[in-house]
Formats: structure tokens, sequence, C-alpha cells
């Protein structure tokens, strides 16, 4: 325990990548979509915030701590650890472009649906598809594991929401979509709603666990 002390420090990206968001999912960009180990210091063209010749952030930057709590929401959606919504117009504002034609448009369409035309645009595929009916048993890992399919360069899903979102609480009545089956986590809001904006959505199919549906939650 003597040496615990001495170690503590501030997280950085790397602290980030690699105790927790690069194998979420069990894969490199997997689960989350373009985390993997190339953030430590991407290349402009592929994320502009933390490239050393783009703007140069961490983490950090804009998932703000406070007393131990982490600002920002995963793409299961849950609650963030802080009250606090991260957003581009906690740095941008909300009339970035010095254009009225384009500053019109911020109020409803939401900065990552010009900014981040595709995803999953780093060295690892992302995974789309996941069937826990067809789980077998996996001797390297000593789990029951499904089939799982992954892609490149993906075009995201486009829906209009209010930055709020559903969450299943395990215990809850079930109560099913339309199409027979439940709703995991996804987010809320439609375009009659005066505060909901277009965003982009990423949708991995995982027959037997319910729907899923992740929001993009950053801009490259």
């Amino acid at each position: 325990m003597g040496s615990v002390p001495a170690n503590i420090h501030k997280p950085t990206n790397s602290t980030c990548l690699n105790r927790c968001h690069v194998r979420a999912g069990g894969s490199p960009g997997g689960k989350q979509r373009d985390i993997d180990l190339t953030m430590e210091n991407p290349p402009r063209t592929l994320d502009v915030h933390l490239s050393a010749s783009g703007a140069n952030l961490s983490c950090l930057s804009c998932h703000k701590a406070k007393n131990h709590r982490i600002a920002g929401r995963g793409n299961d959606v849950r609650e963030t650890d802080l009250a606090k919504k991260i957003a581009c117009a906690d740095c941008h504002g909300a009339a970035p472009h010095r254009d009225y034609d384009l500053d019109a448009h911020t109020g409803r369409v939401d900065c990552t649906v010009y900014h981040i035309p595709r995803y999953a645009r780093g060295p690892n595929p992302t995974e789309t598809h996941r069937d826990a009916r067809r789980a077998k048993s996996d001797p390297a890992t000593l789990r029951y594991e499904p089939p799982r399919v992954f892609a490149s360069n993906l075009v995201p899903e486009y829906l209009f929401r209010n930055g709020d979102s559903h969450f299943y609480k395990f215990g809850d009545p079930v109560q099913l979509q339309p199409n027979g089956r439940l709703l995991l986590t996804g987010p809320l809001g439609d375009i009659r709603e005066p505060s909901a904006k277009r965003s982009l959505l990423s949708n991995p199919t995982r027959p037997g666990w319910g729907t899923i549906r992740s929001p993009g939650a950053s801009c490259r």
C-alpha cells in the first residue's frame, strides 16, 4: 500500500483509454466506436480535438471531474455522474460559424450531424451485430460468447432527440415495443418537441438482448 499514494495523479488520455475504454465490449473500438489506442495521439483527420496537430485537448478537457464524478454519458445512455451535460456549444458557443445561414440551424441540428459523417474510421472495426441466442462456450475466455459482426467506416442513422434517454432498469415491468422487442436503452424526443435536435445514432443489433440505440457522443 505504501506505493499507492505516490502513484495517484490526474487521469491522462492513456489512463482513460488503457484502464477502461479501449477494450469495452471486448475489443479496441468494438463498443466505443472510434475509441482505441490511436486516440492517445490521433492524426488531425481522425480527431481534431485530441490530435497534437489540432486542438491538443485531453479527455478531461470536456469530461470534467468534480469530487471524483465525471461529466459525460456512455453509449448505453444512462444518467451521468454529474448533472451537467456536455455539448459542443460549451466551447464553441451557439453561433460558432460567424455565418447567419449556418448558425440558423444550430438550434435544431446537432453539430455531430455535420461533423461526423461517418464513424468507426480508425484502424479497428466496431461491433454492429451480436446474437446472444447463438452463444457458444469459448475455451479462450471460459465464457459463453455470442457471435459478433464488425464493420468500419459506417454512416450513422439520424433522428430527433431532446437530450434525455430511456434506460430499462432490471426488475421494472417489461413493456415491449410494437416490433415485439424490449428497448433496453434509447434516446427520447421527436421532431415535434421545440428543444429536440436532429442527432446522429449508431444502432448495433443484439437479438436476445433487446434493442440498444446509441447516440453519437463526440465530434471528430
